[in-house]
């Protein structure tokens, strides 16, 4: 027989599971008998901000308990803390003797698959001008918003003049009306809002996004 590889890999879109798919079926033993378990695998995480990543339970790609002999199965992860989407997972076999195929041949720990997670951490505004709270703002200013890393509204579109009206809102807070405005972004993570009249004077004003 021939050496039992993993040919390919993918994960959910929330990262709970991975799914792993071998050249062929794989067993616990080398008899061509029991189903791969937790304790065959060895996982790992590096980069990021997510500071662990173990294994929950095994199953099919149906969801469905393992028998042996499949060659495409799914792993459930927890990952400890918030990724940033710079994490990689990496998952191999534990021993050179833990995953066997229907030979007796194990797979080697050198066959490895590597997925990186997705960025789960939300974004912060790092600045705004003139800052939250000032006094004595002219009313013809600006207001400049930079959030810590790049943000687009709630269908993934980046944000601009034609559809800024669905994710900001820049309003009176006494009253609630709406200030029109117009939209200067840079790099979809700094947002210049160009009101386009002048404020009201002696005015709180409320920017939402």
């Amino acid at each position: 027989g021939l050496l039992p590889e993993i040919i390919g890999s993918d994960i959910a879109f929330d990262d709970s599971y991975i799914d792993i798919y071998f050249s062929e079926g794989v067993y616990s033993t080398p008899t061509s008998f029991g189903e791969v378990e937790i304790s065959d695998f060895a996982i790992s995480i590096d980069e990021g901000t997510a500071t662990d990543v173990t294994i929950e339970y095994l199953s099919n790609i149906s969801g469905n308990a393992l028998v042996g002999g499949e060659d495409s199965i799914r792993i459930f992860i927890n990952v400890l803390g918030e990724s940033s989407g710079d994490e990689i997972v990496t998952i191999n076999a534990e021993t050179d003797a833990s995953i066997f195929n229907s030979f007796g041949i194990g797979v080697l720990t050198s066959a490895k698959i590597r997925q990186k997670l997705s960025d789960q951490t939300a974004p912060l505004i790092a600045q705004t001008i003139p800052a939250n709270g000032e006094i004595s703002v002219p009313t013809i200013s600006n207001i400049e918003v930079e959030f810590s890393e790049p943000v687009y509204n709630g269908v993934g579109e980046v944000i601009s003049n034609s559809n800024a009206s669905s994710s900001i809102d820049i309003i009176y807070t006494e009253s609630g009306e709406s200030i029109p405005f117009s939209i200067n972004v840079i790099g979809n993570q700094t947002f210049i809002v160009d009101p386009d009249t002048l404020m009201q004077e002696f005015a709180l004003i409320k920017a939402k996004f």
